[in-house]
């Protein structure tokens, strides 16, 4: 069946798209825990860049399964368009059936990863503003001194 070897190499893009976004990920939570500004700030410039494929491949990976599953329910007794990768796969031959599973599982892993290191992040970020504000508190002796000399 075409429309599901298609889906498998769609699915198999997305987690390799994922995997990049993952990888990248990782590197800014380095570059926060290391505090290089630099390396952080190359990596909110490249997220655009890293969104960009995975959502063009997820709009893909839609149509794909929708045209799946207008070919496996003709007659449209099926609510196609509302079922989930692993619900179509129930009706698929098995072969087709385990190759779009093994690489919608892969994707699912990597994604789960993506949110673990996403709130990671947030948490680190977060404590990080908190870090600064409190030093801010304290050198201005609780915001009543001015840390810049103002006199020209």
């Amino acid at each position: 069946m075409k429309d599901a070897e298609t889906l498998t190499t769609i699915l198999e893009a997305e987690a390799e798209a994922a995997s990049v976004v993952y990888d990248r990920l990782k590197l800014a939570q380095e570059s926060i825990v290391s505090l290089s500004g630099a390396e952080l700030a190359d990596f909110v410039r490249s997220g655009p860049d890293l969104t960009v494929a995975l959502e063009t491949l997820e709009r893909d990976r839609i149509r794909c399964a929708e045209r799946l599953g207008a070919h496996l329910f003709p007659e449209g007794s099926q609510q196609v368009s509302t079922m989930t990768v692993h619900e179509l796969v129930r009706y698929l031959p098995a072969p087709d059936a385990a190759a779009i599973a093994g690489a919608a599982n892969r994707l699912r892993r990597v994604v789960g990863d993506i949110i673990a290191v996403n709130g990671q992040n947030r948490l680190l970020l977060e404590r990080s503003r908190r870090f600064v504000e409190e030093t801010l508190r304290i050198v201005t002796e609780d915001h009543t001194r001015t840390l810049i000399d103002q006199r020209m």
